[in-house]
Order: C-alpha cells, then sequence, then structure tokens
C-alpha cells in the first residue's frame, strides 16, 4: 500500500507521540530507506567488474563504487600466438606454458566450445576442428574458482609469506590505502603463481 509524505509524518508522529521538524522528518526517512537498501538484496542492485591479478601480486583494486562483496572468483588465462589450418582439430603454439587440459580456447579461426584435449610439446589438441585458418594470438581460459571470504587478520597468519605462491582460495577487504583513504583494496591468499583475470560481483 503505498503511503504519501503527508500520511507517513502523521503516522511518525502518531507513533512516536513528538513532533519532528521538517529538516529531522527528512533525515529519518532518508536513513529509514538507506537502511532498507542495505538490507534487502536486490538483483537489479548487483554489479559484476573484472579486474586482473597477476603472478607475485597478491593485492587486487576495488573498483570506485564498491560497496560490498557479494562473491569473488578468479578463472586462469594465458594467451599466446598459434597457427592451424581450417578443418584439422589441432593448433601449434610459441609457448605452452600455462595451457593445461580442459581449459577452453578461443581465437580467429578456432571452432565453438573448444576445450584443449591433449599437449605435445607445442601441439595442442582440440575438442572441436578448426571453423578457418588459425592465426594471431589464442587465449586459453580456466575454470571459475571462487575465493572464501576472510578477515585480513586471518590473511595474514595464513599466508605470512608473499613469497610462498599458489592459486588463490581466501580474500579480504585490506585497506584503505595509505594515499588515498577512500580507496580500499582486495588482498589474496596464497600470492598468485600466475595470471588471474578476477570477477567481483
Amino acid at each position: 500500500m503505498a503511503m504519501t509524505y503527508a500520511q507517513l509524518v502523521a503516522a511518525v508522529t502518531d507513533y512516536t507521540q513528538n513532533t519532528f521538524t521538517t529538516t529531522t522528518i527528512d533525515t529519518m526517512i532518508k536513513q529509514a530507506e538507506q537502511r532498507v537498501y542495505n538490507t534487502v538484496q536486490v538483483a537489479n542492485l548487483r554489479k559484476n567488474v573484472t579486474g586482473v591479478l597477476t603472478a607475485g601480486n597478491k593485492y587486487l583494486s576495488c573498483p570506485g563504487d564498491f560497496l560490498s562483496s557479494y562473491s569473488l572468483s578468479i578463472f586462469p588465462y594465458n594467451s599466446t600466438t598459434a597457427t592451424g589450418t581450417s578443418g584439422l582439430n589441432t593448433i601449434t603454439v610459441t609457448s605452452n606454458s600455462g595451457i593445461a587440459v580442459g581449459q577452453q580456447v578461443t581465437g580467429t579461426g578456432i571452432g565453438t566450445n573448444c576445450l584443449v584435449q591433449g599437449i605435445a610439446s607445442t601441439t595442442i589438441t582440440l575438442s572441436v576442428v578448426n571453423s578457418g585458418t588459425v592465426s594471431g594470438t589464442i587465449v586459453f581460459q580456466g575454470d571459475y574458482l571462487f575465493l572464501l571470504n576472510k578477515d585480513v587478520n586471518f590473511m595474514r597468519d595464513a599466508y605470512p609469506l608473499s613469497a610462498s605462491v599458489s592459486v588463490p582460495k581466501h580474500y579480504a577487504i585490506f585497506g584503505p590505502d595509505s594515499s588515498s583513504i577512500n580507496e580500499l583494496t582486495f588482498i589474496v591468499g596464497p600470492t598468485p603463481s600466475a595470471n588471474y583475470y578476477a570477477e567481483l560481483h
């Protein structure tokens, strides 16, 4: 049931048995709206942003309009130059570093929904045939890994050495940055051993 401003003021006055100034009533209404806004998790109010975690760096910048995290996931990626013939299910890459069986493959000439099936030196066997001549940069993407939200104290205790690198498992909100009191940062642990795309929800 919709309520007008006058009806709301009357209801607050009756309930509290007190009379408030217009400024005070307006402040109370804004605070109530903000509390509802923060309590009710409406899907329309959520936002996804992406970033990059680099090998050896355990920090990830927060977006400028960050309020709260619903989830933080990462996925491994690697890009390299490759060549291949249309109609075959193999490509030749310049380097197989970071490429693993099961990763999704995308790029010019790569078939739809293509996965890595095998790796033999610089020859990569694919799950589908090439839709055209493969040339240029090809991207290999791994599965999403959802990180667990922890406190900074947990992160410092569980991962005291930033030189110990592996696949990140946890994250915490770390900040504000000393150079800007309004900027927050995420800290992940352990320190990434490779480059990952990060998706914040």
